[in-house]
């Protein structure tokens, strides 16, 4: 039995295929963990998260920023653009199908020594911390009435600094964004929730999330993230492993392997432009 974390798909079949051809995926005893951003940009969503749900039991999703603007665009809290990849989702009959499989995935996952989430885990949180507030965002998606309050603020208050005071739908949307967002941080938490560059143009008083000290982080653990198809996969630091390696953007889709520490990928047409 093999467990396989997979990067950000991005509505990219046809590589995921190849990715899953090349590492000799065996339905019967492996087990794929996407990091999130399955859907959106790319050229097959509907049948990307499809494909995936099919998969049933041998897939987990943890859910990333890209799979929170679905879910905020089918209840029309945000707008939907006709360019946009996201409609064959929004338009399909399984639309319901697809939001309630979404909203009953997770934020975290531990295994042994690694945490693994969309966008990692900040320096002022322990990964018990993270795995604690990860919880309560997913009972929130779970729930109606909390789902729809946290949704149809997602992108209207101001939620960039951890505060343990904080309560409510800012507290929400502060989780979701260390959790699914973040980039950089400053030295108290402060999040930048515009950077998308690499490693080399970081602002003045910013730092990578992953290049501040975390005090609280044990000797043994690691973490495992996606999100910042920048990096190219390079932290500099092998105790954070970033597995978006830029697929939709022309570059790879990777996966890790929990057991070998092994990583892999395959080579990816290019659907999107940087802006």
């Amino acid at each position: 039995m093999a467990t396989y974390i997979i990067g950000d798909v991005h509505g990219c079949l046809d590589e995921l295929k190849k990715l899953l051809n090349k590492i000799k995926f065996d339905k019967k005893q492996d087990k794929l963990i996407f990091i999130g951003d399955i859907i959106n940009k790319g050229p097959k969503s509907l049948e990307t998260i499809a494909y995936i749900m099919d998969l049933e039991e041998n897939a987990e999703l943890l859910i990333g920023n890209h799979e929170l603007i679905f879910l905020a665009t089918s209840y029309n809290y945000l707008p939907r653009s006709s360019k946009s990849s996201l409609n064959e989702i929004l338009d399909s009959p399984k639309l319901e199908e697809i939001r309630q499989w979404i909203w009953k995935q997770k934020f975290l996952i531990k295994i042994n020594d690694f945490t693994i989430t969309h966008a990692g885990v900040p320096h002022i949180w322990s990964t018990k911390k993270a795995k604690k507030r990860a919880l309560e965002l997913e009972f929130v998606l779970q729930n109606e009435s909390t789902r729809r309050l946290f949704l149809s603020n997602l992108f209207c208050l101001e939620a960039d600094k951890w505060q343990k005071e904080l309560e409510g739908v800012q507290r929400w949307l502060c989780i979701a964004n260390y959790l699914t967002r973040m980039r950089l941080t400053a030295e108290d938490g402060k999040l930048n929730l515009k950077y998308s560059s690499n490693l080399s143009n970081i602002p003045a008083d910013w730092s990578a999330w992953f290049r501040l000290e975390n005090k609280k982080l044990k000797t043994n653990e690691k973490i495992i993230f996606g999100h910042w198809a920048a990096l190219q996969g390079n932290t500099g630091d092998n105790k954070f492993i970033a597995i978006d390696t830029g697929c939709v953007w022309g570059g790879k889709l990777s996966c890790f392997c929990i057991e070998t520490g092994k990583m892999f990928s395959v080579a990816s047409k290019k659907y999107r432009n940087i802006s």
